[in-house]
């Protein structure tokens, strides 16, 4: 029960104490995977020492990214991705839904219209 509470206290001075940007972000993903408290406190911890610095994309850059992966594929993007800090693909995904539309050689039918809708 000690243990928890110095936990919680070490939590709270942390965060009273870190001024790191996008610390809310930290926090939402953190407590998303499910994170106890002393690795909410290590991920606090380790951002402090090595600079956390997320991207904020804009809409250009997301534009870009999913040109990219039109024209290249995801092997391009994540080559760029990483030179240029474009978003991945996992970030277009949750930007936007992508749509296959099925082509047809023949006569558009019933059942190809109902497969692209």
């Amino acid at each position: 029960m000690l243990a928890n509470l110095e936990d919680h206290n070490s939590l709270v001075m942390a965060l009273s104490q870190a001024n790191i940007p996008w610390l809310c972000q930290l926090l939402k993903t953190a407590l998303h995977n499910g994170a106890s408290i002393c690795m909410i406190i290590w991920m606090i911890e380790d951002a402090l020492e090595r600079g956390y610095r997320p991207h904020g994309h804009t809409a250009e850059a997301t534009d870009l990214a999913l040109f990219i992966y039109w024209l290249g594929g995801r092997s391009l993007l994540f080559a760029l991705n990483k030179r240029l800090a474009l978003p991945s693909l996992c970030t277009l995904c949750s930007k936007m839904s992508f749509v296959k539309i099925t082509p047809t050689i023949g006569r558009i039918s019933i059942d190809t219209i109902k497969k692209n809708i």
